[in-house]
């Protein structure tokens, strides 16, 4: 089991390692080049003549991530170009998360905002439209720097890397006659640390066991 657990600790840092090196490649490359995709969940029928959207769009330029979490309510005849899209933009300034109506130039005054979360570059904003026609939507806008999910995608990686490099001081440890955890000179104590009482692999655990 621990080596099954291990084995998945490893796969899951090389994974996580991959994405953190994919950030920082999207965070280099949208200083030159913008890029965006909008990809639609799910389409359902609300009502005659009207279909639910649940879309996601993602905008990378400026250093940042914009995401958009959208139930949009349209007419049905539009279904039919409701369909997945990627695209490459000229850079642009960073997009905050209160900036995506700013964009389409909506009025404010049609649109109930809430502002989720807020702190520099990131944000989170929760927007309803107010309208009192069947044509509206609701969106969750949620923005933040390149440089934030590439820090979080790293923390597995360190912490593999910190646990392989107390092994192999370890087994140097161990190699040169000393405590593989506190590094006590063991020899005049071969069996036990007499610093930590650590067991060492020339004494016999089960053997010690039943002795005692």
């Amino acid at each position: 089991m621990k080596r099954v657990l291990k084995w998945a600790f490893t796969l899951l840092a090389a994974l996580s390692l991959s994405l953190s090196t994919l950030a920082v490649a999207l965070w280099i490359r949208c200083g030159w080049i913008g890029e965006g995709f909008n990809y639609p969940l799910s389409i359902r029928t609300a009502g005659p003549g009207i279909i639910d959207v649940r879309d996601l769009s993602c905008y990378i330029t400026g250093g940042g991530i914009l995401t958009d979490f959208a139930t949009l309510r349209r007419p049905s005849f539009l279904s039919s170009i409701m369909r997945p899209s990627h695209w490459f933009s000229a850079p642009t300034g960073y997009l905050y998360a209160d900036s995506v109506f700013a964009r389409i130039r909506l009025s404010g005054r049609l649109y109930q905002r809430r502002s989720l979360f807020d702190f520099g570059k990131f944000g989170a904003e929760w927007t309803r439209n107010s309208r009192s026609n069947s044509f509206g939507d609701t969106q969750l806008c949620i923005a933040m720097p390149l440089w934030f999910p590439a820090a979080i995608f790293l923390i597995l990686p360190l912490m593999w890397e910190i646990k392989h490099r107390r092994r192999y001081y370890a087994r140097c440890r161990v190699s040169t006659g000393k405590c593989g955890v506190c590094g006590y000179d063991l020899r005049a104590s071969p069996d036990r640390c007499p610093e930590c009482g650590t067991l060492t692999a020339a004494s016999s655990p089960t053997h010690t066991r039943g002795s005692s």
